[in-house]
């Protein structure tokens, strides 16, 4: 019902404009901006981020980014009539049917105290609110209730009830509410009658005081009472009380209905005015005052010593409830059914053109005092520009005599004093703007591809430049061509100072002209040697040119610069050019550019994006007035103040954050900061941004990482870096803001891009130290395992010559003897041929680590043939070898089996006068051969073995200590198990030989 009625209260009241008014912002009311309809009004945070309350929730603008806030986000309500900041920079939300909640930390939240304060509600809603700092409480309104307010504090569960007590008066009554200190809080929006008897049928008189009170609950109040000027006979649905903020001499706007009043800081009340449509809300920043009307726009006053003075009227047709300055000075105009509009300058006239794009109109225009005189086609018509009204006021009207009439007349114009002239007609004029004479030169008629025409001031004659050449027209009877034949540059126009010929132009740049002879003016700047499309006086030294390609150029007789898209101009190709005094202004595609000129130096600069002016279509001429220029566009003219075109900007802020492949934030970066790569990381995401609101196409970014390195430029400030090779880098930027200022290089953060562990040297020098330790102690102890593998050859050779016990060659010879006397001269010589074949295969056997078993099998096989062949059939032998072991395969070190065997039949069995005998047998685990040598004999003495063990020697123990220390280095240059044991046996030896495989 509340918001139907609110609905209705905005949409009732029409109006009448007395005089022009205008629409000089840009609406925001798009798809990718604000898209809504109902906007009611907007607050600027401490950060710079823009909140604006409308019918579908709140709109937060964060530089070139729009977040909107529903119920869906924590709103209570989507409808949110006022904002309210307090001093912990909280947004307050003052809504329709939700009540309150607040934006903290990024989070809609809600106070516990709201669910309280809606109980209470009878039929109203919160629209004003305020803080007592010094308290901590919280006090508002409630829209409709009557004469009730409330308040709590932050943690409070529960509203605390006020009321008003308005005293009984004639008229109608309002309040205004302060705290105990007396410092104003809010005023009541809506009137309270107290007698009826303005309903009577007449004319009223304007009338408006206060009486001081408190409420219920102690708090100081005002009380207003006033009287309404009723010309209808009824009184006005949408009458409401509006109070502004404080002038600065003290004094206040009061809005009752209507009717403006001035309130003085003595509390004395002065009638201002009365204004064209209900007054809704009234805004005051600095000079300005700002008095939003229901379906009436807004009044703009300026404020100064001398009282209030009005200004004009924008948006006349919309209701319009805030005017917001934001703190970079850009206006945001909340209008009720229209949305949200952003304005650059309330200055800003849009002047309808009098005629079509299709007319055929001589151009540039000339200006005469604050009249322009236009030429087109036959006519030539005077104006007046009523920048107050916004409109071109026709005050003369010349219509060339039929035989002045060509299809050029319009064409270059040229205007001195009283005359008029082209190349076809002369026509010297009144004061009226009336014909006094004229002349006409037919034969001159025919002047096609002339630019320009250009009086000279001494001789009374005209310059031009036709076909490529200069031309002298004297008297306007007699045409010269001052230009020599066959000349190396062909002229396209002229540049004149003091009716003489300064600088003439050409498809190969800028020239002088000196005794009809065309040359470069500036042969050694190569930017100069490129065409001129236009250029335009600053004084009377200095010049601006525009070039096809090569931006500005400003120059005199001798010097010249340039400047560019790279240093200041928004765009590269400049469309039209036009100078006063002090500024050049030069038009673009999409933007303006406002530079201020001192001896040819730029020492302020500005631009301004085309939208956001609502200039539409392609730039034709810039005219400067004294108050500022006009753009005349194809179908209109816009006015430009002074105030927008040459104040300074403000300053932007900047927020740089490094952010990650999912675009999530990783780092806010203070300026100058030192930020830790990860290892191996060779790209880095950076996110540059102004508060600055919405996104401009003037603004760039321009970044590099080493301050050797050429500016990179991003339009968007999302700035992604990648492979980057290991070092330390430097990220500095320059910002380029909305109004094209290049801002101060800037030192963003440090940064190093650092390799893997895996890719550093002293990684590997730590990983690979085992591994070079390992290595050397694998060479120490391949060293160590040659030295042993040396003394074990040295052992086998000592071991050899061992074999030979000489023993066993004394007893072989007493055998061989024996056997000669005993006449068995067959058996001595098989003996001693096999003696010699077993003393052969030792001493001819190669120095080998390891035979094969089959071969060692093979050569004790023979030694023990030989000694049962020497003791004449005393003993026998028997050699086993387990099936599972593969002789030829398996292999063991040599020479090992003999002296353990020498021992059995020496020291064993040969004591035997008949049956002894010798058991060799080998077997096979899963890491060794196992080989047992036994005998029959009388057994080995235990202490003996243990002797032997100990390394003493011992007659006759020789063979088994070079064995036991050959077992000795073989375990320890394999690292395995070689051993020799002496198992306990009842009636002989029995040795066991561990071999590891």
């Amino acid at each position: 019902m509340f918001k139907f009625l609110y609905v209705f209260l905005i949409a009732t009241l029409s109006i009448a404009v007395s005089g022009q008014s205008f629409e000089p912002g840009l609406s925001l009311n798009t798809a990718d901006r604000i898209p809504v309809d109902e906007v009611y009004q907007v607050k600027e945070d401490h950060l710079g981020r823009l909140f604006i309350a409308s019918d579908q929730g709140i709109f937060m603008i964060d530089g070139s980014e729009v977040t909107q806030f529903t119920t869906d986000d924590g709103l209570v309500d989507n409808t949110v009539f006022k904002l309210f900041i307090d001093s912990e920079n909280r947004i307050w939300a003052l809504s329709f049917h939700g009540g309150l909640c607040y934006y903290e930390d990024d989070t809609w939240k809600t106070p516990p105290f709201n669910e309280h304060f809606l109980s209470q509600l009878t039929s109203g809603f919160p629209y004003y609110m305020a803080e007592d700092t010094e308290t901590g409480i919280y006090y508002f309104d409630g829209y409709g209730e009557k004469r009730r307010l409330f308040s709590a504090r932050m943690n409070d569960t529960q509203v605390k009830l006020d009321s008003v007590v308005t005293p009984v008066r004639e008229g109608f009554a309002a309040y205004s509410l302060y705290n105990s200190a007396g410092e104003y809080f809010f005023s009541n929006r809506t009137i309270h009658e107290v007698r009826t008897i303005f309903y009577r049928r007449e004319q009223l008189a304007h009338s408006l005081h206060k009486e001081s009170g408190v409420t219920a609950n102690g708090l100081p109040i005002d009380h207003y009472f006033f009287t309404l000027e009723d010309d209808q006979r009824v009184l006005d649905m949408i009458i409401q009380f509006n109070r502004s903020d404080t002038l600065p001499n003290g004094s206040r706007l009061i809005g009752t209905g209507h009717i403006l009043w001035i309130e003085d800081k003595n509390g004395d009340f002065t009638y201002h005015s009365s204004r064209h449509a209900g007054i809704h809300s009234i805004d005051v920043y600095g000079d300005e005052i700002f008095v939003n009307h229901y379906r009436g726009g807004t009044s703009r006053f300026v404020y100064d010593e001398e009282g209030i003075e009005f200004v004009e009227v924008s948006f006349p047709n919309q209701t319009v409830s805030d005017v917001f300055k934001s703190s970079r000075g850009v206006y945001w105009v909340c209008a009720t059914g229209e949305g949200l509009q952003r304005v650059l300058d309330f200055g800003v006239r849009t002047i309808p053109f009098p005629y079509n794009a299709s007319d055929r109109i001589g151009r540039p225009f000339f200006r005469r005092g604050n009249s322009f005189i236009i030429a087109q086609g036959n006519t030539l018509t005077r104006y007046d520009i009523d920048l107050a009204r916004g409109e071109l006021e026709q005050v003369g009207k010349l219509i060339l005599p039929p035989s002045l009439r060509t299809q050029y007349s319009y064409q270059n114009v040229v205007i001195e004093g009283n005359k008029i002239v082209n190349k076809a007609f002369e026509v010297t004029l009144n004061d009226n703007f009336e014909i006094l004479e004229y002349n006409t030169y037919t034969e001159n008629s025919g002047f096609g591809g002339v630019k320009r025409m250009y009086p000279g001031k001494e001789d009374s004659a005209i310059y031009y430049v036709w076909r490529n050449e200069i031309f002298k027209m004297e008297s306007y009877r007699k045409d010269t061509m001052l230009t020599r034949p066959n000349s190396e540059y062909s002229c396209e126009d002229l540049i004149m100072r003091d009716g003489k010929i300064r600088f003439a132009t050409s498809l190969e740049g800028l020239l002088l002209f000196e005794d009809g002879i065309l040359k470069p003016a500036f042969p050694g700047f190569p930017k100069a040697n490129t065409r001129i499309s236009d250029y335009a006086h600053i004084s009377n030294d200095w010049l601006a040119a525009a070039t096809k390609d090569e931006g500005l150029l400003i120059f005199n007789d001798d010097t010249i610069y340039s400047i560019t898209e790279e240093t200041l101009l928004p765009e590269q190709f400049i469309e039209v050019i036009a100078a006063d005094e002090e500024h050049v202004y030069l038009g673009f595609s999409k933007s303006i550019f406002v530079a201020k000129v001192e001896d040819g130096v730029i020492t302020q600069y500005k631009s301004l994006e085309n939208e956001f002016l609502n200039i539409e279509g392609a730039i034709v001429q810039i005219i400067p007035i004294e108050e500022g220029v006009l753009v005349e566009t194809e179908s209109k003219l816009t006015f430009l103040p002074n105030r927008l075109l040459h104040q300074s900007p403000s300053p932007s802020e900047h927020k740089l954050v490094l952010i990650d492949e999912q675009n999530q934030i990783i780092e806010q970066s203070e300026i100058g900061a030192m930020f830790r790569m990860e290892r191996g990381k060779t790209d880095i995401n950076v996110r540059l941004s102004t508060p600055q609101a919405f996104q401009s196409g003037l603004q760039k970014w321009y970044w590099r990482i080493d301050e050797n390195d050429e500016w990179r430029i991003s339009s968007d400030g999302d700035i992604r870096i990648s492979n980057l090779r290991n070092g330390a880098y430097s990220f500095q930027f320059k910002f380029r803001d909305a109004n094209g200022i290049f801002h101060p290089v800037q030192d963003g953060f440090q940064f190093a891009v650092r390799p893997l562990l895996s890719e550093t040297w002293w990684f590997w020098t730590i990983v690979l130290s085992p591994l070079i330790i390992l290595t050397i102690n694998i060479i120490r102890n391949t060293l160590r395992q040659r030295r042993l593998s040396r003394e074990l050859i040295s052992s086998n050779m000592s071991s050899l010559k061992m074999q030979i016990n000489p023993h066993f060659i004394f007893n072989s010879f007493n055998s061989i003897q024996y056997l000669i006397s005993e006449k068995k001269n067959d058996t001595a010589s098989q003996y001693l041929t096999r003696l010699a074949k077993l003393i052969r295969t030792t001493i001819e056997r190669p120095e080998l680590h390891r035979i094969s078993l089959s071969e060692e099998i093979e050569y004790i096989s023979e030694f023990l043939s030989l000694e049962t062949m020497r003791l004449d059939g005393k003993m026998k032998f028997e050699i086993s070898v387990s099936e599972e072991i593969n002789q030829d395969r398996e292999f063991i070190p040599p020479m090992l089996l003999q002296p353990i065997l020498e021992n059995a039949v020496w020291h064993g069995v040969s004591k035997k006068t008949e049956g002894g005998i010798v058991m060799v047998s080998v077997e096979k685990t899963s890491d060794a051969l196992i080989v047992h040598i036994e005998d029959n004999g009388d057994g080995f003495p235990q202490d003996k073995w243990r002797a032997i063990l100990k390394g003493e020697e011992l007659r006759g123990s020789l063979g088994l200590r070079n064995v036991i220390k050959r077992l000795q280095l073989l375990s320890e240059m394999h690292q395995k198990e070689y051993k020799l044991d002496l198992v306990s046996a009842q009636g002989g030896t029995h040795f066991v030989l561990t071999l590891a495989l």
